[in-house]
């Protein structure tokens, strides 16, 4: 046996050591390599963040500019208007006096005496010509046909009238003065229905009459018309 081979008890023998020293590398190797990862953690935790891409925002400052006054047009000034030169009046020259000639008289001048003047023959008093009793009584028939007329044109029928289909036929007495005053009025003979009634006298107070006519007596006269309702 060797010397190399010799083994002494409690001491480490060269496969020990090879064991040892792929201990210590692979030791070595594991704590570079540890190392190295720690660094490469670190490198990239504490990596500054990446530039955005994005553009930077821009900002607009609005700037209020004072608001703009316009001026009214100006107006031409109106031109004055050339006042006439004033007329030169020459003064006129003052008319002279004439020289009146007194001729003499006579001496035994006759004296004429103007006539007093005569009376102016009274002027005759002309009457108003008479109307005829029949041309009276024609006139005021025409009168009273346009009065007829005109309270018919102008009949209202009440609400109640018409809601409740009423028809009937009243004749009313008025009185009138020449210049187409109403004094009264009332009725003569009923419709029968009070509500028509009742209008019908309220249509004959509610309207205005023309004045008589020239041929009509001239003093009040009473007349009669037949007011007429009816609901449809």
């Amino acid at each position: 046996m060797s010397a190399s081979q010799i083994t002494v008890p409690g001491l480490p023998g060269r496969d020990d050591n090879r064991r040892f020293r792929r201990a210590l590398i692979c030791a070595a190797l594991l704590e570079a390599a540890g190392l190295v990862a720690v660094l490469s953690l670190h490198s990239v935790y504490h990596q500054p963040p990446p530039e955005s891409t994005q553009p930077a925002p821009i900002r607009v400052r609005i700037v209020s500019l004072p608001p703009v006054i316009v001026a009214p047009p100006r107006r031409p000034e109106p031109k004055p208007k050339p006042h006439p030169m004033p007329r030169q009046v020459l003064p006129r020259p003052a008319p002279r006096p004439r020289k009146l000639q007194h001729r003499p008289l006579p001496a035994h001048a006759p004296t004429v005496h103007a006539p007093p003047p005569s009376p102016l023959p009274p002027m005759p008093v002309t009457a108003p010509m008479p109307v005829a009793p029949e041309v009276r009584s024609h006139a005021t028939d025409r009168y009273a046909a346009r009065l007829r007329a005109i309270i018919q044109a102008h009949v209202h029928l009440p609400a109640i009238v018409r809601a409740l289909h009423l028809r009937g036929r009243a004749i009313v007495a008025f009185r009138l003065t020449p210049d187409g005053s109403l004094l009264w009025a009332h009725i003569v003979r009923s419709s029968g229905v009070r509500p028509i009634d009742i209008a019908s006298v309220a249509e004959v107070h509610a309207l205005s009459y023309p004045p008589f006519t020239s041929r009509m007596p001239k003093r009040p006269l009473t007349f009669t018309v037949a007011v007429h309702m009816i609901s449809r």
